[in-house]
């Protein structure tokens, strides 16, 4: 059997296939599905799954493509992606704020994403699962980025400070303080992104633990039940 199909739904496509492929000599899976659709709103609080600060929400528009094979031992494997464009991406205040100056801005430059996903069953293995996303990796090109342009900002206002003021004793006492402001605030800066860039990673080692937890255990509770009610 080889089923294709399109369904258009006001601004979505639906695209479908089914392959059943039981010949004794065939080294092709049982059953093979593709599915692709785009244009889907999704919103996803991370907050509500772990109580922290900063943690991400995201709200756009994502395309899905997802395959799955099955064989007669009841095995199966399944993939997908979804990509997220656009995206805007809000979070939880922090504490401190400077870091939250940095945080929201760098979350403001984000407008895609992408998130892949492997799951796969049998019954000597069990339930195997892979998560994967390249959003940790563009937040932290982002926090580079706008903590690199705080600096240079900083270091424009001392130059500039400094062009004004040299050549008078006064001026330059009142300059030198206003330096140690400035140098303060710049430390300030690369403190709080190295805090914040560090909280990050353990926020998302954390996540990623328990989401896949969470994926494994409905996965397994759901291959547990078919392969039980296929056996009877």
């Amino acid at each position: 059997w080889d089923i294709h199909g399109t369904y258009q739904q006001s601004k979505r496509t639906h695209k479908a296939s089914l392959v059943v492929d039981a010949r004794s000599i065939s080294t092709a899976p049982l059953v093979s599905c593709n599915y692709s659709g785009n244009n889907f709103p999704v919103v996803m609080d991370l907050g509500k799954n772990i109580k922290t600060e900063g943690a991400p929400v995201f709200n756009g528009t994502t395309t899905i493509d997802a395959k799955l094979t099955a064989d007669s031992d009841f095995s199966f494997r399944g993939s997908g992606s979804m990509k997220l464009n656009p995206v805007t991406v809000t979070a939880s205040p922090l504490k401190s704020e400077t870091a939250q100056r940095i945080y929201s801005t760098a979350l403001g430059t984000i407008n895609s994403l992408s998130l892949d996903a492997t799951v796969g069953f049998s019954e000597k293995s069990g339930v195997d699962m892979k998560i994967a996303t390249d959003f940790d990796k563009i937040l932290s090109q982002a926090l580079v980025k706008v903590a690199n342009q705080e600096m240079k900002t900083a270091k424009q206002e001392v130059m500039a400070k400094l062009n004004d003021k040299l050549g008078d004793n006064e001026a330059c006492n009142k300059y030198l303080t206003q330096f140690s402001d400035i140098s303060g605030k710049m430390s300030n800066s690369k403190k709080s992104l190295n805090s914040l860039s560090k909280t990050m990673e353990e926020k998302k080692a954390e996540l990623k633990k328990k989401t896949t937890e969470a994926a494994k255990e409905k996965a397994s509770q759901a291959a547990a039940s078919v392969l039980k009610k296929l056996k009877k």
